[in-house]
């Protein structure tokens, strides 16, 4: 029952020629959410009852950063990049009564693979992309988080992005924690390209 709130990302890409040596990218999100509800039945979290009728406050709060290594397999009117990303991810999730407040920590490093595909419109600037970051445990879950865009990029470098993100955490028994967890919306971005 989170409510959708505004979140901020920032990213910083390093590309070179230099061959076998894969280019490095990185990325922080920070993302805060809380709403408050009544339970219809007792529930535990984290060891804690909270009775039926309880009003409670659930707070999430999760900040990652992503270290990207990867390839430029193309890189003309169609660009395309492959590689692995670790994502370290610092969080919490806090649930609170009048009488009881309980909260784990979310946190570790995870593997992710990473693809990133882009095709540019000829001799206009504008382009239209997409960028995916995704890892599955067998028995534990899986988080992906996909972005779609368009954007423009002028030849001074100065380039708008506006698009659509789609993050989703969905583990069992992750630092004893069942989650659920996505986070979508549109998205505008500024950069600028040397």
């Amino acid at each position: 029952s989170l409510e959708e709130k505004t979140s901020a990302s920032v990213f910083a890409a390093l590309e070179h020629p230099i061959p076998l040596v894969p280019n490095i990218k990185l990325s922080m999100t920070d993302y805060a959410d809380e709403t408050s509800l009544v339970f219809s039945q007792t529930k535990s979290f984290n060891g804690v009852n909270y009775a039926a009728g309880s009003a409670v406050n659930t707070k999430v709060d999760l900040n990652f950063t992503d270290f990207t290594l990867y390839y430029e397999v193309l890189d003309n009117w169609l660009s395309l990049d492959l590689g692995l990303t670790v994502r370290q991810l610092d969080g919490e999730v806090t649930l609170a009564s009048s009488n009881e407040t309980s909260t784990i920590d979310i946190d570790g490093a995870y593997p992710m693979g990473y693809v990133k595909a882009e095709i540019e419109l000829p001799l206009t600037g504008f382009f239209v992309g997409g960028e995916a970051y995704a890892l599955s445990f067998e028995d534990k879950g899986r988080t992906t988080d996909i972005s779609l865009y368009a954007g423009y990029e002028a030849e001074a470098g100065l380039g708008i992005t506006a698009g659509y993100r789609q993050i989703n955490f969905n583990f069992d028994d992750l630092n004893n924690l069942n989650s659920d967890i996505d986070i979508t919306g549109p998205y505008l971005s500024l950069y600028f390209h040397l």
